[in-house]
């Protein structure tokens, strides 16, 4: 069976992208901060095989202890991410930080980590 791992899985396009590959027949892992909501969607996608890792990708490290976990996959869906409104000048270092963290670092290290597995077994 097919996986794909899907980060920001908790709403949004996440979300609906979690039911379109359980819908397809694959095993999907969800991503995201909030396990009470991962939970609760995995039971949504019942039959489909649903793992959930709650995990702030914001955190440095948080990508490759998800690696760790989870070593291969075929879909890789990086979809969290979340951006910063308002001054810049009023903002705060650590928010911005956080976002770049999660937008940038995360996504990058999460491609590099999957991809040569990907590559190999023809589905990246």
């Amino acid at each position: 069976m097919p996986t794909a791992l899907i980060t920001g899985a908790s709403s949004g396009i996440g979300l609906e992208l979690a039911r379109i590959f359980a819908r397809e027949g694959y095993r999907v892992v969800l991503v995201a901060r909030n396990e009470k909501r991962l939970l609760e969607i995995a039971q949504e996608l019942r039959p489909a095989e649903a793992q959930v890792i709650a995990m702030d990708l914001s955190l440095p490290g948080a990508a490759e202890e998800i690696h760790g976990k989870i070593p291969k996959v075929d879909v890789l869906a990086n979809n969290a991410g979340f951006g910063v409104f308002g001054k810049f000048v009023e903002k705060g270092l650590a928010e911005e930080l956080n976002m770049m963290q999660l937008n940038m670092t995360a996504l990058v290290i999460l491609t590099r980590l999957y991809l040569p597995s990907m590559i190999a077994a023809g589905s990246g």
